[in-house]
């Protein structure tokens, strides 16, 4: 698994939960504990932990019931795009 996300785009938990406008220790939660059965994929260097937007967005989907492909081609195919994902506001 570690492979895989390697491979996809590197970002830190604590930068994550700025962009999402969440606590930290919500995607904290996430990685460790998770919500609804599921776990946000992540990965430690050394005492830094990270997950990516792929993993992310595969997270947000099964949260909500999508198909994690549709969540990820819609962030892909919209060039004006700032990279940021949207939660609703009943997340964390």
């Amino acid at each position: 698994m570690t492979d895989k996300l390697m491979a996809e785009d590197r970002v830190h938990l604590a930068v994550l939960a700025a962009e999402l406008g969440l606590h930290r220790k919500t995607v904290i939660r996430w990685a460790d504990i998770g919500y609804g059965g599921r776990r946000l994929e992540h990965y430690r260097i050394g005492r830094k932990r990270f997950s990516t937007r792929q993993a992310v967005s595969r997270f947000l989907a099964a949260m909500n019931g999508e198909r994690c492909e549709a969540a990820i081609g819609s962030a892909e195919q919209d060039p004006g795009s700032t990279g940021m994902l949207r939660v609703s506001e009943h997340a964390g």
